[in-house]
């Protein structure tokens, strides 16, 4: 009996031996976890989500507060940010983790996110075997969180903050006007050239057809190139300052869905909308402009305006 006892121990303790020597020999000091997804969205609109912080509590799928997160017992942490993505550090039962996200354009519409992290482990073999789980851990974690990224980011909506669609030209027969204002033009500069283009048409027997538009424009925040235009039923003359212009029927339109707010909100749009145009690669035959759907003389209360958004192409 004692025999078989003394047996067995050995056993045991060429077994155990046998496991850290080969955590040992084959677990390395330091080694590398790396995930990549593949996303059918442009990397600039991408790079743009992963380096928002308002946007990291939807990408991450976690609630974000001074740059950390956890999940479960894992604290990540974003430590800064890179020309093609962020560097991130993970901590997890006393290990620490080295992360970085990149962004790898693929394509025009297709990205690849790579997630990798480095561990070091040292040349203590307990230290290798408990590092090394928690870097599996890991591991199934970030995988989880780049699926969320990408369902996350092939949604256009999560990424511009507008929907966007490609329209014809619907009016083709515009009469303008343009001027230059120190500063903004206030609601009441607006109105009276759209005013001004309303009484043109009204005294040559033409209809309205469309609500008026707008394009605002200004190369040093001081001049405010402001055009109004109106769309008509019938061919004018020009005179003085309004000019009667006739668009292609063939023309095409990037547009936004109706948009809800001032100026701040229109502004917001027209940005998300030239991203929008920038990372497709679209090339203008003009300028974009606004629909103006609410008559912001009568509404006072900008959060009430509603505003179409559209932006020529080829």
């Amino acid at each position: 009996m004692l025999f078989g006892m003394k047996k067995w121990l050995i056993t045991l303790i060429v077994v155990v031996l046998v496991f850290f020597l080969t955590a040992y020999i084959f677990i390395p000091s330091q080694f590398t976890i790396s995930n990549i997804v593949l996303v059918k969205a442009n990397s600039n609109s991408v790079y743009r989500c992963l380096t928002n912080e308002t946007s990291w509590g939807n990408f991450f799928g976690e609630k974000i507060k001074n740059n950390n997160f956890k999940r479960g017992n894992t604290i990540f942490k974003v430590n800064k940010q890179l020309m093609q993505g962020i560097e991130m550090s993970i901590k997890e039962k006393g290990a620490s983790l080295q992360g970085l996200i990149e962004v790898l354009p693929l394509s025009n519409d297709s990205t690849g996110i790579r997630w990798t992290a480095n561990i070091e482990n040292g040349t203590n073999p307990f230290k290798k075997i408990k590092n090394y789980f928690i870097a599996q851990h890991v591991k199934i974690i970030t995988v989880d969180m780049l699926n969320n990224m990408q369902k996350f980011l092939e949604n256009e909506k999560n990424i511009y903050g507008i929907s966007v669609y490609s329209t014809n030209v619907k009016d083709t027969l515009l009469i303008t006007t343009k001027t230059v204002f120190k500063n903004y033009p206030s609601v009441e500069n607006i109105y009276s050239l759209i005013n001004m283009l309303q009484r043109y048409a009204k005294a040559n027997g033409a209809m309205q057809t469309d609500y008026p538009i707008l394009s605002i424009r200004t190369s040093d925040s001081l001049n405010y190139e402001t055009l109004a235009g109106l769309p008509v039923n019938k061919e004018l003359k020009n005179y003085n300052s309004i000019l009667y212009k006739e668009m292609p029927s063939t023309g095409r339109l990037l547009a936004t869905n109706k948009v809800q707010g001032g100026p701040y909100t229109i502004s917001k749009a027209f940005k998300s909308l030239q991203n929008y145009f920038e990372d497709h690669k679209y090339i203008s035959p003009a300028v974009p402009f606004q629909s103006i759907i609410t008559n912001r003389m009568q509404e006072k209360d900008t959060a009430k305006w509603i505003t179409i958004i559209y932006h020529p192409v080829y």
